[in-house]
């Protein structure tokens, strides 16, 4: 059989007859899609009585919270609930791994357009006006906005770790041969036409349904459950299909999703959240590479990454803030992929 070149699809004609392999087959949602007629979390006809919601945020890209006065917000047209840290009733937190993470900040201010507060209201127009009343006082620190600035400060996401074989400094020092250079990575955005969107449908007995675009449902359910104090078994999550997500929606979904089932507990009334940003999947980031050519072990050494706290100029899909605006925000931090410093000695 002749090899076939990277650009010819080789053929295979199989010697018995088949019902189903080596058939074309549609995809099961091929004629969904075509038409137009898929539908997605938003296309979902709302249950009565859903209210919408929108985020209340932070104007600063690092500081301290000193006060947050919700009363002008409670007051306002159409709005049925505002639900703030102090109103959850599990645990404030949406991390999926190091329990770091708040869904809504009450201390510590760590990026610009971090979630406080939450409203819940008849229409989303309500919700957006009534979240602009928030009065926020933050007292405002010095952010560390690029990776250079996290270093000088000492900042570290993680302890710094370091894999290697041989004696990697006596490798450098006597190599023949090293090359030294700086490389800089610019931040990276997740483009899907579906934004973040979620839809809770309270239960009788305390359960909790949603509807949400995200790759992850399994993850979606555990936050949720955390966040309401509920167990997993109380949560059931489904996701019929996703207008894109390469990896912002498996994490960064979880927030909407808490936010929606949130505002659906406290209300008992099926609550809608969503957002039309794209979300960060990591900020700026640069490395610096040292090589030598010579005879030698091989060794591989990496620093971790510090913390940085962005502003907006990390976010393409909100070039603009007004504190408190709408929900069209990411509502997961934006935090630097970090300097990891990588040393490779190569044996010659």
């Amino acid at each position: 059989m002749p090899r076939s070149s990277r650009t010819t699809v080789p053929t295979y004609e199989p010697s018995v007859a088949t019902a189903v392999v080596h058939k074309p087959h549609p995809h099961d949602s091929a004629r969904l899609h075509v038409s137009g007629a898929a539908a997605y979390v938003d296309d979902i006809r709302e249950p009565q009585g859903t209210l919408h919601l929108a985020v209340g945020m932070g104007d600063k890209a690092h500081g301290r919270l000193r006060s947050l006065d919700l009363a002008a917000v409670r007051a306002a047209p159409g709005v049925v609930a505002v639900l703030a840290a102090a109103d959850i009733p599990g645990k404030n937190d949406i991390a999926p791994v190091f329990a770091d993470e708040p869904l809504l900040a009450f201390d510590e201010i760590l990026f610009h357009g971090q979630a406080l507060f939450v409203v819940a209201a008849t229409t989303r127009d309500a919700a957006r006006r009534a979240a602009r009343l928030a009065k926020i006082d933050i007292e405002e620190k010095t952010p560390a906005l690029t990776v250079d600035d996290a270093l000088a400060g000492g900042l570290r996401v993680q302890e710094d770790y370091a894999y290697g074989r041989g004696d990697v400094q006596r490798a450098l020092a006597a190599a023949p041969h090293r090359l030294e250079g700086v490389l800089g990575v610019g931040g990276q955005e997740h483009f899907y036409l579906e934004g973040q969107a979620s839809l809770a449908v309270p239960g009788e007995a305390g359960e909790m349904t949603l509807y949400t675009s995200t790759q992850d449902p399994t993850e979606v359910q555990h936050i949720v459950g955390r966040v309401l104090g509920l167990p997993d078994a109380f949560v059931t999550v489904e996701t019929r299909r996703m207008g894109g997500g390469f990896g912002g929606k498996e994490s960064q979904a979880c927030a909407w999703a808490a936010l929606a089932a949130l505002a659906a507990r406290a209300t008992g009334r099926p609550s809608s959240s969503d957002s039309i940003a794209t979300m960060i999947s990591s900020s700026p980031a640069s490395a610096t590479i040292s090589a030598t050519t010579g005879r030698s072990a091989t060794t591989t050494r990496a620093a971790s990454p510090p913390t940085t706290w962005c502003s907006t100029r990390a976010a393409a899909a909100r070039p603009t803030f007004r504190p408190a605006s709408s929900t069209a925000r990411c509502s997961t931090p934006p935090i630097a992929t970090g300097c990891p410093t990588f040393t490779f000695t190569r044996g010659g």
